[in-house]
């Protein structure tokens, strides 16, 4: 009887350990990825489809479809590293 028991615990710790997997995976690589870029060191989106990132190198990217594209929009390796981006809205 304990046997079974031990059997059923097991098999509901699993369930829901698969179950909050799959429920914190929401991440995932964009391809392409944006090229020349070594290190984001901050990303800030205002609303779901306006974001900007920047990155230790200098350089400031834009996305306006929820980070599905990228463009670079300020470029200055003489600026160094970039450690913070933040914008009160999309405009």
């Amino acid at each position: 009887m304990l046997k079974k028991e031990y059997d059923k615990a097991i098999f509901i710790f699993i369930g829901i350990f698969f179950i909050s997997l799959s429920s914190i995976a929401q991440w995932h690589l964009q391809n392409p990825q944006p090229v020349g870029i070594s290190l984001l060191t901050s990303v800030t989106f205002p609303n779901e489809n306006y974001g900007w990132a920047c990155c230790s190198d200098g350089i400031i990217i834009h996305t306006e479809d929820g980070g599905l594209t990228w463009e670079t929009q300020y470029s200055d390796p003489d600026v160094g590293l970039l450690r913070t981006i933040q914008f009160i809205d999309s405009n």
